[in-house]
């Protein structure tokens, strides 16, 4: 069954003679004229191409690379991009064929360059780690939408762009999906987008041509071992001036304070407790119904609230939160008074904003 995704709906047409002199590549079939191939979108699953799409196959992707090129071409691709391990299996079909020397890498500034991303607009929010990912960019979906803003989001749950939704079938998203996200949210007007980073993101290059404005690091773990110490080193790869320019780590755990010792990018930090040493802290309050928390900063700055999560997690998961909003430029006062027009953070069991608030929006 294709993959469903959220891609722009009037694509600009690239010419494929074009992108070659961009990337410095030439399509190792004859009898084509490069000049006349229009390219309207980038993919990485057979599956999901659509007219004019350029699809790019990496190893890992394909099971049965002449099935996979058969479909491709079937459904429309105007030309196909993949490894010297798989162009044997592309020979003889009615389209050009490029081979790079990997294609996975080259798949996210291909689709940069097909959908013309921009890796600072929309603003890009990141959310890495072990535990608290998922909830955290759904806190940030809930509080962007009580400050007025039209967002787009990512999770291995669901994605939307604005008001357009679609299941994402606990996978995360390739490259290609991120920036035909990214390209669909230009044409709406979305100017900010949360987004869930598995512990790849980085070394599988699902964000190649993005930059993050602000990326969080929730994660309260303190093993640093074993599949852990793997999880880590990836986050310290993410913490980079080449992918961010600022982040929020929570040092509950070693792995977090770990962290704030080897980001190259300046870091606001928040605990569960005074007394760490931390930037921020939150002291929290269980309810018949969710959770009261406060955070406590410099200079005697607060914000009091009320989340619908409950459990151990929930007050420094919303801490966190409005501390990367602070940090991409809404500062904490505002979100206060954004809170209080709608009276906390409603979310639904799954994740979501819950359809009715407690008070007046």
């Amino acid at each position: 069954m294709p993959r469903s995704s959220l891609r722009p709906h009037h694509p600009r047409a690239r010419i494929l003679s074009e992108m070659c002199a961009e990337f410095g590549i030439e399509p190792v079939s004859d009898g084509f004229d490069a000049d006349q191939v229009e390219v309207t979108g980038a993919v990485s699953a057979a599956d999901g191409v659509e007219e004019g799409d350029i699809y790019v196959a990496a190893p890992r992707w394909v099971d049965a690379p002449g099935e996979a090129f058969a479909t491709a071409v079937e459904r429309g691709a105007s030309c196909i991009l993949t490894d010297a391990s798989l162009a044997p299996y592309a020979e003889g079909l009615d389209v050009p064929v490029l081979v790079v020397e990997d294609a996975r890498l080259a798949l996210g500034h291909i689709a940069q360059w097909v959908y013309r991303t921009d890796p600072k607009t929309p603003r890009l929010i990141g959310v890495t780690g072990s535990l608290g990912k998922t909830s955290i960019v759904y806190l940030l979906d809930n509080l962007l939408d009580a400050l007025g803003v039209k967002t787009g989001m990512s999770t291995n749950r669901q994605r939307h762009v604005g008001e357009e939704r679609m299941d994402a079938g606990g996978l995360a998203p390739e490259a290609d999906e991120l920036h035909a996200m990214l390209a669909r949210m230009r044409e709406v007007g979305v100017h900010v987008a949360a987004v869930e980073l598995t512990d790849e993101a980085v070394s599988e290059h699902h964000i190649a041509g993005l930059y993050f404005d602000v990326v969080g690091y929730p994660d309260a773990g303190t093993a640093l071992e074993g599949g852990a110490a793997a999880r880590f080193e990836a986050s310290v790869q993410l913490f980079a001036p080449e992918h961010a320019q600022r982040g929020v780590v929570n040092v509950d755990g070693e792995m977090g304070r770990r962290l704030v010792e080897e980001t190259r990018i300046p870091v606001t930090t928040i605990a569960s407790a005074a007394g760490e040493g931390a930037d921020w802290w939150v002291e929290s309050e269980p309810l018949d119904e969710g959770i009261r928390f406060t955070m406590h900063g410099p200079e005697d700055r607060e914000l009091r609230s009320w989340t619908s999560q409950e459990g151990p997690y929930a007050a420094i998961n919303a801490g966190s939160a409005v501390l990367m909003l602070d940090s991409a430029g809404w500062d904490v006062e505002q979100i206060q008074a954004a809170l209080d027009r709608v009276d906390g953070i409603h979310l639904a069991a799954e994740g979501s904003a819950a359809p009715e608030s407690r008070g007046s929006a």
